[in-house]
């Protein structure tokens, strides 16, 4: 997702476009919690907690983040799961974090 971050900040979108919301992601439908416990499960001494949603969103219960714009606008699709980006995320500043 990087690189459609990188390509996103460069876009100059054609006339009649304003500024738009591009969406960079896995495009998987995801609980909040299955995202606590992955995080959880992978960094020691996490303690996540998820605030209470409000019930009257529907969802609250679940996220996905619509690609269809990064396709759109910068040719970017899905290459990862969620869980191996996330896996990968949290590599990337563990490597930083505490170089070897």
């Amino acid at each position: 997702a990087v690189d459609a971050v990188m390509t996103a900040m460069q876009l100059r979108p054609s006339s009649g476009y304003g500024p738009i919301v591009i969406n960079v992601g896995s495009g998987e439908t995801t609980n909040p919690n299955d995202f606590i416990n992955l995080v959880e499960s992978n960094v020691e001494g996490a303690n996540l907690q998820l605030l209470e949603p409000n019930p009257n969103d529907p969802r609250a219960s679940e996220v996905v983040a619509d690609t269809q714009r990064a396709k759109r606008f910068l040719g970017w699709e899905t290459r990862v799961s969620l869980r191996t980006g996330i896996l990968k995320s949290l590599g990337w500043h563990f490597d930083r974090t505490y170089p070897v």
